[in-house]
């Protein structure tokens, strides 16, 4: 029997800072096991439940569903980052999250890369998170390409012309 594909999201949020090398920053997560290093928030799509057992019987129409990577994308913005994009514009408007492509990287995942439309949105300067959450903040886009992710993270931002 084969393993199923598993799936994860990175989400790419920036904002202009003239006083950072390259003009821009970005949403930095520390990595839950070593808060040194950085990471874009993100995570694991969760997939669909198991099936029922023989016999169940289930009230609904259709088979239950796992996330969507936009639905995912969403979700783990709000939870590292505390960042709340309004329901409306998630639902109604799908262009806030511009899918950057989607690569198998090391650990396996598949995991689409999101760059959040922050037109006309008001970001904060900090973040709270709940306590169980690593520590988030604004860093220039080199602090993604150190640590295991680093060539990874590199790769995509040259690619997405965000790193020369």
């Amino acid at each position: 029997m084969s393993t199923p594909a598993k799936f994860a999201v990175a989400v790419i949020v920036l904002r202009r800072n003239n006083a950072v090398e390259g003009g821009w920053e970005c949403i930095l997560v520390a990595r839950k096991d070593d808060h040194t290093r950085w990471s874009l928030p993100g995570g694991k799509v969760d997939p669909p439940p198991p099936p029922p057992e023989p016999g169940t019987i289930c009230i609904g129409e259709g088979k239950p569903r796992g996330e969507t990577t936009i639905e995912a994308a969403y979700r783990e913005l709000r939870e590292e980052t505390g960042l709340d994009i309004p329901h409306g514009e998630y639902l109604g408007n799908l262009n806030r999250f511009i899918p950057q492509g989607t690569v198998l990287d090391s650990g396996g995942y598949f995991t689409t890369f999101y760059l959040l439309d922050t037109t006309g949105m008001e970001l904060p300067d900090t973040f709270t998170v709940a306590e169980h959450e690593a520590p988030v903040e604004w860093g220039p886009l080199h602090r993604l390409t150190c640590g295991p992710y680093g060539p990874e993270n590199a790769e995509r931002l040259r690619k997405m012309g965000l790193l020369t």
